[in-house]
């Protein structure tokens, strides 16, 4: 058994060899002989072509036609000629699986995969992106999507549902923080007052936008939205005593 430099790689291979293990090229020790003498583009409106069947031995030829009769030529074969791959402006060698649809960053990569010993061809390559996207992507979106419905940002934005905003915030949350606030206000600093403020003034917003999104949604199923009024009135009335509340902590914080 004979070796010889592949046509492509350059590197020992069996003349019997039907494809170079390194760069994955047929007939790896075949000299192919290309339709014309001149391998040089010479016109703008040249290019390399080579046959469209992967068994023929012009598949992995470089054939210069002019692109005006590319839809016309056929090889010798009987198959159509098609336009090589380019990469960093020099054809590159096809591959058998549909490479053509690929884009020249994809099989710049296989091509470098061949070269290092790697069969990955660019449908592979082409594959393993897109499971990868698609592993990743609903996993984002899956996560931001999580944390938007259930957490204190989903709140203030309304988007939780008005029984979980009404109690869970709008009664269990701001009785809490009155009574931390109200126990650190007589035992240290009146001005734990202003945290006060600021939560229930938060927790009066989510409520509100809760309330006005359950309202919308009654409305337009044609069923009564009283609970979203009464939330509403609830806000209100909340509002009105925090106003007071502020008036009488300013009032103290400045004596």
């Amino acid at each position: 058994m004979a070796l010889k430099p592949c046509r492509e790689c350059k590197k020992k291979v069996s003349t019997e060899a039907a494809t170079c293990p390194s760069c994955g090229v047929p007939d790896p020790t075949t000299v192919i002989k290309n339709k014309v003498k001149n391998k040089t583009l010479k016109k703008k409106n040249e290019i390399y072509a080579h046959c469209s069947d992967i068994n023929c031995k012009e598949y992995s030829a470089v054939i210069i036609i002019s692109k005006s009769v590319l839809d016309s030529r056929v090889c010798s074969c009987g198959n159509k000629l098609i336009s090589h791959e380019y990469v960093d402006g020099k054809p590159v060698m096809p591959w058998g699986d549909g490479s053509h649809d690929f884009n020249l960053e994809i099989i710049k990569k296989a091509r470098e995969y061949r070269l290092n010993n790697d069969r990955r061809t660019p449908k592979n390559i082409k594959d393993e992106q897109d499971n990868t996207n698609q592993e990743t992507q609903p996993s984002v979106a899956h996560n931001n999507s999580t944390s938007k419905e259930t957490g204190f940002g989903a709140f203030v934005d309304g988007d939780l549902d008005l029984i979980v905003s009404f109690w869970l915030y709008g009664i269990v949350g701001s009785t809490i923080i009155g009574v931390v606030t109200g126990y650190l206000s007589g035992a240290y600093d009146p001005a734990w007052g202003v945290l006060y403020v600021i939560a229930i003034i938060i927790i009066l917003l989510g409520v509100w936008r809760s309330a006005n999104k359950y309202t919308k949604v009654k409305i337009g199923q044609n069923k009564s939205s009283i609970w979203g009024g009464m939330a509403k009135a609830f806000c209100i009335v909340s509002a009105l005593g925090l106003l007071k509340f502020a008036a009488d902590l300013v009032a103290l914080l400045e004596k």
